[in-house]
């Protein structure tokens, strides 16, 4: 059951033929970095820590990004489009498995992500109902009987969404700058149910634009999720609803 569950947890995330391509995408902007200063190790070259919710200290010569201030800046994003490319690392393979495709997102609940490479799929992730598949067929779960899919669907959305209480009801959160103004949430379930599934997410940005996200799974395997040619857009038309925000789309 709890294999079944996983399976479908990675095709909401963009796990495996997915996202949660969340992951999953968005504008961010963040406040000024310590110039020069070093990134921390990745999900996938540290051991796992838990993280504070107290932002890290400022450097004598940059103020470090405040979480409060990126997610506001989040939460006024209206609907955006971008590139994705997502590499899947896995302890059994030499090499990542590669996919690459388009993402779609309006608030508040409106998210799709397209596939092109090496196949094409889509998933749709549509009020509180995650579907996924291709032109010639498709799945959908509701996520109210998914209760842990739900709470890593959920915590996606509500880092799109920048919804900071929504996100501390589920996750343990803090932020830590990167070099030239960049920055990295990183996001760790409370739930163990959760954990089971996924360990950890972060996000990375650099000035104003989200450029990376992370997923650890419970068994060490990463999910490494790149955007590029991000814009932001006004609500998206009926019209384009209809084309864009379908399976096989």
């Amino acid at each position: 059951m709890w294999a079944r569950s996983a399976l479908r947890t990675r095709a909401a995330l963009g796990v495996s033929a997915s996202m949660i391509g969340v992951l999953l995408c968005s504008i961010v902007h963040a406040e000024p970095a310590p110039r020069g200063k070093k990134a921390k190790p990745t999900a996938s070259q540290a051991a796992p820590t838990q993280p504070s919710t107290t932002p890290t200290a400022p450097a004598a010569d940059g103020a470090s990004p405040d979480l409060s201030s990126v997610l506001s800046k989040l939460a006024k994003i209206e609907a955006l489009q971008a590139h994705f490319v997502e590499e899947k690392r896995m302890a059994l393979l030499a090499q990542p498995m590669r996919s690459q495709g388009t993402l779609f997102y309006a608030k508040p609940r409106l998210l799709a992500r397209h596939t092109e490479q090496p196949r094409k799929s889509s998933l749709l992730l549509r009020d509180e109902t995650l579907s996924f598949g291709d032109a010639k067929h498709s799945e959908s779960i509701a996520l109210s009987a998914q209760p842990s899919l739900r709470v890593l669907v959920d915590t996606f959305v509500s880092v799109l969404a920048g919804d900071l209480a929504a996100l501390e009801r589920v996750a343990t959160l803090s932020i830590e700058p990167l070099p030239n103004q960049g920055f990295r949430i990183r996001v760790t379930p409370k739930d163990d149910k959760v954990k089971r599934l996924v360990r950890a997410m972060s996000f990375e940005g650099q000035g104003a634009l989200l450029s990376r996200m992370e997923l650890l799974d419970a068994n060490g395997d990463t999910t490494v999720t790149t955007f590029r040619d991000v814009k932001l857009r006004a609500p998206f038309s009926a019209t384009e609803r209809t084309r864009l925000f379908r399976i096989g789309g």
